[in-house]
């Protein structure tokens, strides 16, 4: 318990915007939503990275 976990989430590369500043918008409001087993809820700023194998995630 309580410690950190990393997560990867695909995303398709259709639902990311080609232009550069739209690219950066949308991942900037991306979020994750995490309930703890004790109900404490948290929104975290999700970090984001691109590989050729999987794509945004």
């Amino acid at each position: 318990m309580n410690h950190p976990v990393d997560l990867i989430l695909p995303l398709p590369g259709n639902v990311i915007p080609a232009d550069e500043s739209a690219k950066q918008a949308f991942l900037a409001n991306l979020a994750i939503y995490v309930e703890h087993s004790d109900d404490e809820k948290v929104l975290l700023q999700p970090e984001t990275s691109s590989t050729r194998r999987i794509g945004w995630g």
